[in-house]
């Protein structure tokens, strides 16, 4: 998902996930934010697609990764918050 986000990703891929942002012209609370709309699933079966659970996943990390300057960046971070061994 960072890399779609950010444009690293394959077009296929980047074209597949759409911003809240970009859902509507209206300048709102989210109008900075890098949360990824969530589509509505009608089967149970897309809920396993990158559409799907890569926006659920995605939109539940905090906005520290989200605004991380580079991709190394977001993986220690996210290594960093997740991973930690106690």
């Amino acid at each position: 998902m960072f890399k779609c986000i950010h444009g690293i990703a394959p077009d296929r891929l980047c074209n597949e996930i759409e911003m809240v942002f970009d859902r509507h012209g209206v300048n709102t609370r989210n109008a900075n934010s890098l949360k990824v709309t969530v589509p509505k699933p009608n089967l149970e079966c897309f809920k396993r697609s990158f559409k799907y659970a890569g926006a659920q996943v995605w939109n539940s990390l905090p906005d520290d990764l989200h605004n991380a300057p580079s991709l190394n960046n977001f993986k220690v971070l996210y290594k960093n918050k997740y991973f930690r061994s106690t």
